[in-house]
C-alpha cells in the first residue's frame, strides 16, 4: 500500500472532481480530473511526486485554457426564430401588456404577442414589426408604414 498512496490519492481526486462535474450544469473541474488521472498514471509508475503535481498542474491548466479559448470564439448561431426579427405581421388579437393579451399572425402561424412600448395597447389589424422573440411570444411595436 504504501508504494501506491499517491496513486489512490490522484485517483481519489479524480473521482472527486468527475462527482463535482456530473453534479453541476457548468464546466468547472472536468480538467482538473484529467489531470489527476496523469498523475495517477505517473504515480502507478512510481515516478517523482513533484513531477505528479507539475503534470496535474499543467495539464489541468492547458486543458482549462483550451476550453475557455474555445468557448470565447464561438459564433452564436441564429435560429429561425432569430430570423423573424424584422419581420411585419398583422394583429389578430389587440396587444396590451397591463392585460396579458395579444396575438399577431407572422408567416402563416399564430404568436403569442406583446408590446415593445409598455403602455401601448394596439388594436387588432394593426401591422407591427417584431422586434424580439422571447420565448414562445414575440415583442413587436406598430410598423412606421402604418
Amino acid at each position: 500500500m504504501g508504494d501506491y498512496v499517491w496513486l489512490f490519492v490522484w485517483l481519489g481526486v479524480a473521482v472527486f472532481t468527475l462527482v463535482v462535474e456530473a453534479s453541476t450544469t457548468a464546466l468547472v473541474a472536468i480538467w482538473f480530473s484529467a489531470g489527476a488521472a496523469v498523475a495517477a498514471v505517473m504515480a502507478a509508475f512510481h515516478l517523482p511526486f513533484w513531477s505528479q503535481i507539475a503534470a496535474f498542474l499543467a495539464i489541468s491548466v492547458i486543458l482549462l485554457l483550451l476550453l475557455y479559448k474555445k468557448l470565447a470564439i464561438r459564433k452564436t448561431v441564429k435560429t429561425n426564430a432569430d430570423a423573424l426579427v424584422g419581420e411585419a405581421c398583422v394583429v389578430t388579437e389587440e396587444i396590451n401588456r397591463l392585460q396579458g393579451t395579444g396575438h399577431v399572425q407572422l408567416k402563416g402561424l399564430s404568436w403569442a404577442a406583446e408590446s415593445a412600448d409598455p403602455g401601448a395597447v394596439i388594436p387588432v389589424g394593426t401591422v407591427v414589426v417584431v422586434r424580439a422573440i422571447e420565448g414562445a411570444h414575440v415583442v413587436c411595436e406598430p410598423s412606421a408604414d402604418t
